[in-house]
């Protein structure tokens, strides 16, 4: 049984951000058709657009096949009608905003599965899929009430009675783009395509605060907040890979599945408490709990019935208050920017494979020996022991960051790790200091003496 890639990518953007993401997205499919191309389980690639300068770029190369409609969009139609034009026996969907790290040999795996059990689903996601995998391809016709989008599109085929596999958690299934903020986190991977690479290099939008928020994923033992649509997979993966104490407030799966948020029947305990204490005095509060905290915004405004446009809540994310029309939308922004601790804002996704993405991140950092926006760990030259925090800073270029240091333990002592440290505290011997920094300032720093050493992330 031969297995067609299917790729959807259109829509309509309006403002400036919208037509950014339009962008990065239509790299991520060009991208992601070259995986296709190298995979040998994949038979046609057709890929289905409303956009007509895509539809003309596609064309240009013959291994594509191009459905092109500007009609009225229904996705469940749309993939009906491919499925019968082209006739089609499996299909790999995946949507345009999807699996930009997705791996050849995951597409081999799933369409390979697929191929030799027919009757079978595989998705990407217990409720909301947009990478599903199934046979055979005419299953679709069975469906009464196609859905305009994709997100129930693997239960429908399990209702037929299909047989459902979840894929194999990693950051190529988990991992999509529908916010900014992804946009910002896939900007910091190693393992992007070229064509997603130069488009993110060509949009350069301020990264600094994500950053920020890394560099405390780094540190052993930083209080991290999770909040939003967390699963239980998230959870297990941040425990096993990083050394950190998480707090999670996990409320609202299925927001959108279950129709809840277009319902307005949309509860948050989270959104709750804000309400109560006030924008301002909520992120200070976190700020006393936590080094960093991860936040999926969507329930929140979904409980205020605020019906926030893309371009509200895109800005939002993005940490820019002054392009945000809706006032309550612009104070919390406000909110969040003065915290004392980095937040990081944006969907689902950031708090699902936006968290599986800067963990590989991190990890690749880790077996670097220099990487851009790496957090270093330094031992501090012999003559400088005893030396303060303040003195130690005196030491280092204008733009080197102290984020925290770890204190050995001898024998059967244990570590231990102050985290943005006070100026008063005295460097010992063997002591390590996490620092940021330019590469090139990495480099001085160690002519003077400083030792760069390697620790295991867990």
């Amino acid at each position: 049984m031969k297995v067609s890639a299917v790729i959807f990518e259109g829509g309509n953007p309006i403002t400036k951000i919208e037509k950014d993401m339009v962008l990065l997205r239509r790299a991520m499919v060009l991208d992601n058709i070259e995986k296709f191309k190298m995979a040998k389980e994949i038979d046609k690639i057709i890929v289905a657009t409303n956009y007509e300068d895509f539809r003309d770029e596609l064309q240009v190369d013959k291994d594509i096949i191009v459905d092109f409609d500007d009609g009225e969009f229904n996705l469940g139609r749309r993939l009906n009608e491919i499925v019968e034009k082209f006739s089609l026996e499996a299909v790999f969907y995946i949507g345009g905003a999807a699996g930009p790290l997705i791996t050849v040999d995951e597409i081999d795996d799933f369409a390979s599965y697929v191929s030799a059990n027919e009757g079978t689903v595989i998705t990407n996601n217990v409720q909301s899929s947009d990478i599903i995998v199934y046979s055979p391809a005419k299953a679709i016709n069975e469906i009464k009430d196609l859905p305009a989008n994709d997100n129930p599109l693997g239960n429908l085929f399990r209702d037929l009675g299909l047989k459902k596999v979840l894929m194999p958690h990693s950051t190529g299934i988990h991992f999509d783009i529908d916010t900014p903020t992804d946009m910002l986190v896939l900007a910091l991977n190693p393992h992007i395509g070229d064509n997603t690479k130069k488009i993110l290099r060509e949009l350069n939008y301020s990264a600094k605060h994500l950053i920020e928020a890394k560099h405390y994923l780094a540190l052993p033992y930083a209080d991290v907040i999770l909040s939003g649509r967390i699963g239980s997979p998230v959870i297990t993966q941040v425990n096993t890979m990083i050394r950190c104490r998480l707090r999670v407030y996990s409320e609202e799966r299925g927001m959108k599945y279950l129709k809840r948020e277009e319902n307005e029947q949309v509860k948050s305990l989270i959104a709750k408490t804000i309400e109560v204490m006030g924008e301002q005095a909520f992120f200070d509060y976190l700020a006393s709990l936590a080094h960093v905290a991860f936040i999926d915004t969507r329930i929140i405004f979904a409980h205020k019935k605020l019906h926030l446009n893309e371009n509200d809540r895109f800005y939002s994310d993005l940490m820019m208050p002054e392009k945000i029309e809706n006032k309550e939308a612009k104070k919390f922004t406000e909110s969040m920017i003065n915290s004392a601790i980095p937040i990081v804002a944006g969907g689902h996704s950031l708090v699902a494979g936006g968290m599986w993405s800067l963990i590989e991140t991190l990890h690749f950092e880790h077996e670097s020996e220099y990487s851009e926006n790496k957090l270093y760990d330094m031992i501090v030259p012999e003559e400088h022991l005893n030396k303060s925090i303040k003195e130690i800073k005196t030491l280092l270029t204008e733009t080197a960051k102290i984020y925290g240091v770890t204190k050995m333990g001898a024998g059967i002592e244990p570590n231990f790790t102050y985290i943005d440290p006070d100026d008063d505290l005295v460097i010992k011997k063997n002591w390590r200091i996490h620092l940021a920094a330019p590469i090139a300032e990495i480099k001085l720093m160690e002519v003077k003496g400083f030792i760069k050493v390697k620790r295991g992330i867990i």
